[in-house]
C-alpha cells in the first residue's frame, strides 16, 4: 500500500479551529494515497453568493492517473456538469468522517469495489480530527461536500447556526446501553456518585441523561464527568472514577469481558440515527441534488453487496479500517443483525424519522434552540424516496 504524507498551507485560527484531516484517495490498482493536512477556509457565503466549489467535475476522457493528480495537489476541475449526448462526466467529492469505524466499512466498499464509479462519482474520504464541531466547520466552508454526523449532531449545529444543512441518507442506527458497575442495584446508589460523558450535549450524554431519568435520578443528583471517547469511558468506569456511562449498544461483548459491570434494563431505551449523508441546503437546489442521487444509487448497490456477502464486509472493515480479523467479525455480526436494526446499512438508506424525532426531542431540554426546529429543518427523505 502507497502513503503519501503532505501539509498544505494552513489557515488562520480564525479560518479553521485547527482540524487535521487525513485524505485516503483511491488510486490505480487499489493502492491508496494518505494525505494529513489543516483545511483552510473557503470563501465566504451570504445570501446572494454561494462558494459553488462543491461541484468538481472531471471529464470522462481525463485518464483516472491524472484525475488522482488533480486531488493530490490540491487543483480544481472547473465546475460544470456535462449536457446532450458527450460523454459522462466523473464529479468529485468529498465526503467527512471523524475516524475509521466499523459502521463506516460501506462507503469504503463503495470507493475500492467500484460503486461510486459507476454512478459517475469519484469520491475522496477524509477523516478530520478535532470532533464533530472541526467536522460541522468543514461542512459549512466547503471543505467537504457531505459530512457524516448524528441525529443529534445535525440538529445541534443546525440550532447553532453552524450548518445550515440536512440528512438525505442514513448509513446506521443505534441506541445505548446503561451500564454500571456491579454494586448499582438502586437509584440510591447513584445517588451523590459520578458518571461519565464523552462531552455535553454529546449523544451518549443524552442518553445517559434518559437513563438516569428513567431509574428515578435526577441529573442534579450526580456529577457528570467528561471523560472522551467509548474507550476511555470504559475505562473510567471499570476503574471506578464513575459509576455509570451509556456505552454503544454495538460494544456489548467489551462490556462483559471488562468484569466488574453490568447493563440495566430501563424502559426507555430510544434508537437514534448514528451515521447521516448530510449536505449543505443548497445542494438540494436545482440539478445538485442529482449528484446526491447517484449517491445513494451507490450506496445502496454497496449495502445490497455487503449484505450477500458479509464475508467480503469483514475483509473490507480489516483492511480498510486496520481493525482485527474478530473484531471485524463482531462489529459486522452486530451492524447486519439486532444490534444495528433495520436502519443500518439498509438497502434503500432511508431516514428513519422517528429516532430523528427523538433526536430533537431529548436534545430540547439541554439545548432549548434545538426545540425550534422541526424534522424537515434536519432531514429530508426526498433523496431516497423517489
Amino acid at each position: 500500500m502507497k502513503s503519501v504524507w503532505c501539509k498544505p498551507k494552513l489557515g488562520t485560527a480564525e479560518q479553521r479551529v485547527g482540524a487535521s484531516v487525513h485524505r485516503k484517495i483511491p488510486q490505480r490498482g487499489g493502492s491508496q494515497m494518505y494525505c494529513t493536512s489543516s483545511i483552510p477556509q473557503r470563501a465566504g457565503r451570504d445570501s446572494g453568493q454561494v462558494a459553488r466549489v462543491r461541484r468538481r467535475v472531471l471529464g470522462a476522457t481525463v485518464a483516472f492517473g491524472a484525475a488522482i493528480g488533480l486531488v493530490a495537489c490540491g487543483a480544481t476541475a472547473p465546475g460544470t456538469t456535462s449536457a446532450g449526448d458527450g460523454p459522462q462526466e466523473t464529479v468529485q467529492l468529498t465526503l467527512g468522517t471523524l475516524n475509521a469505524a466499523p459502521q463506516l466499512t460501506p462507503l469504503f466498499a463503495a470507493v475500492s469495489e467500484g460503486y461510486f464509479a459507476e454512478e459517475g462519482l469519484q469520491v475522496e474520504l477524509l477523516a478530520i480530527s478535532g470532533g464533530t464541531s472541526a467536522l460541522s466547520a468543514a461542512l459549512a466552508n466547503d471543505s467537504v461536500d457531505i459530512a457524516i454526523l448524528s441525529a443529534p449532531d445535525t440538529a445541534l449545529f443546525n440550532a447553532q447556526g453552524a450548518i445550515d444543512a440536512r440528512a438525505f441518507g442514513q448509513l446506521s442506527n443505534g441506541t445505548y446501553d446503561f451500564v454500571v458497575t456491579d454494586d448499582v442495584d438502586s437509584a440510591d446508589d447513584l445517588r451523590g456518585g459520578s458518571v461519565g460523558v464523552s462531552s455535553i450535549p454529546g449523544i451518549d450524554y443524552l442518553m445517559l441523561r434518559t437513563f438516569l431519568d428513567d431509574f428515578g435520578v435526577d441529573e442534579s443528583e450526580v456529577t457528570v464527568l467528561s471523560l472522551g471517547g467509548s474507550a476511555n469511558r470504559v475505562a473510567g468506569i471499570a476503574a471506578g472514577q464513575v459509576s455509570a456511562i451509556a456505552s454503544p449498544i454495538g460494544q456489548r461483548s467489551t462490556i462483559e469481558q471488562v468484569g466488574g459491570l453490568k447493563v440495566l434494563e430501563v424502559d426507555n431505551q430510544p434508537w437514534v440515527p448514528t451515521a447521516l449523508y448530510v449536505a449543505e441546503q443548497e445542494w438540494f437546489e436545482g440539478d445538485d441534488v442529482e449528484v446526491l442521487e447517484r449517491f445513494i444509487d451507490a450506496m445502496n448497490a454497496t449495502t445490497t453487496w455487503l449484505r450477500e456477502n458479509p464475508d467480503e464486509a469483514v475483509r473490507i472493515c480489516v483492511e480498510e479500517n486496520g481493525f482485527d480479523q474478530e473484531s471485524c467479525e463482531n462489529d459486522v455480526a452486530g451492524l447486519l443483525g439486532e444490534t444495528g436494526g433495520p436502519y443500518t446499512w439498509s438497502q434503500t438508506q432511508e431516514i428513519d424519522m422517528e429516532g430523528m424525532q427523538v433526536s430533537i426531542d431529548i436534545q430540547a431540554p439541554v439545548v432549548p434552540e434545538v426545540g425550534d426546529l422541526t424534522l424537515e429543518d434536519i432531514a429530508t427523505d426526498e433523496v431516497t424516496g423517489r
